[in-house]
């Protein structure tokens, strides 16, 4: 399984289970973690 880690402007990490991103205030640094 992937989870898509998106780490925000403010950094708060947003978890998505389907590799599916939330747009969170802004661009965001994404990083696909496979577990």
């Amino acid at each position: 399984m992937r989870a898509a880690a998106v780490a925000t402007s403010q950094g708060v990490p947003v978890v998505t289970h389907d590799g599916d991103f939330d747009a969170v205030d802004g661009v965001a640094d994404v990083a696909i973690i496979r577990i």
